[in-house]
């Protein structure tokens, strides 16, 4: 995390000396959206997610008046769906009668680097693109299940959280709108992708399961324009 926060300074510090018309730094925020097996209501392969947030820092530096190089780095943060977890997990059991679920939310921390493209079409107006690619650290949910078995006692159990790291893929557009020479407000949407496989220990084994994890950022971001 150091490292990856490092590189985002010394990539920044170098496109604050651009004096390109497109190049910018720009700080945003949003709603984060999981979507296919992420966002899934299944025990086998889904993570139950729900919409949550997301911080991000990008930057990029255009060799061209439409064309640049730039990377991002952000942090999501996706909530569980504890009622419909305990419902799935009911109905996979027979002998479970009830059971309720504390849980905290997943967290992904991402750092591409890419390909950028800018077209002005309208005064103040511009369509910005991306394609990126990096690296995506993912951390599970810790969990606290209270299940109720018919005529056996009931009692807490837990599910620590797990860790994994992955290739990602970011896609993004975004409506780029400028205030002033200088200072401008984007709105953006990214769609970011990777496979996680986390491992969990008990009675002395390691369990794997494996994730695609998926989402949509939609963000209000602040720019600097160089």
């Amino acid at each position: 995390m150091k490292s990856l926060l490092l590189s985002a300074l010394i990539f920044i510090s170098g496109v604050l000396f651009s004096q390109e018309k497109n190049s910018f730094v720009a700080i945003g925020s949003g709603v984060s959206i999981p979507v296919g097996n992420y966002a899934a209501k299944n025990l086998d392969y889904g993570c139950f997610t729900t919409t949550g947030l997301n911080f991000n820092i990008e930057g990029a530096w255009f060799f061209l008046p439409y064309l640049g190089i730039g990377g991002q780095v952000g942090v999501n943060i996706h909530p569980v769906d504890v009622q419909s977890l305990g419902w799935e997990r009911v109905q996979a059991d027979p002998f479970l009668v009830d059971v309720t679920i504390r849980s905290d939310s997943y967290q992904m921390i991402t750092g591409a680097l890419g390909l950028y493209a800018q077209w002005s079409f309208w005064k103040k107006l511009s369509l910005q693109g991306k394609l990126l690619g990096g690296m995506m650290w993912a951390k599970s949910p810790y969990q606290l299940h209270k299940p109720t078995y018919f005529l056996v006692e009931t009692k807490w159990f837990e599910i620590t959280s797990a860790r994994d790291r992955n290739l990602a893929i970011i896609a993004g557009a975004g409506l780029q709108y400028d205030i002033s020479r200088y200072i401008g407000l984007k709105l953006s949407g990214d769609y970011t992708f990777s496979k996680m496989v986390f491992g969990f220990r008990s009675s002395g084994e390691t369990r794997y399961e494996n994730r695609d994890i998926g989402f949509v950022n939609v963000n209000l971001g602040l720019i600097i324009i160089l």
